[in-house]
């Protein structure tokens, strides 16, 4: 995480290096958050909608780069936090997956 100069608070940069061993042609995008070990946020979303300036569908099998920022605000209570992210592909096979811990 660093300092968002330009909106304050901070933003967490995140980077995925991975290798498709099939096409990625459609999925769904699950992330669950908890504070301090209870459930703070959970949700999915259509991995080639999502965001379309950093997820561009469809992959072809190969290697795959994709990185971004995400803005947590300023008010963000002090804790630990856990955040865990996988993405299923169109046969509903889980294809990537990911785990932060924190501490604000």
């Amino acid at each position: 995480m660093v300092q968002d100069t330009v909106n304050g608070g901070v933003k967490s940069f995140h980077m995925v290096n991975t290798t498709w061993g099939t096409a990625l042609e459609d999925g769904t995008f699950y992330i669950e958050v908890k504070y301090n070990g209870q459930d703070l946020y959970s949700n999915h979303f259509d991995l080639c909608t999502a965001d379309e300036e950093v997820i561009q569908c469809p992959y072809k099998p190969g290697p795959v780069h994709i990185e971004g920022d995400v803005k947590i605000p300023a008010y963000i209570p002090k804790g630990r936090y856990t955040c865990k992210a996988w993405v299923v592909d169109q046969d509903e096979k889980i294809v990537g997956c990911g785990y932060a811990d924190f501490v604000f």
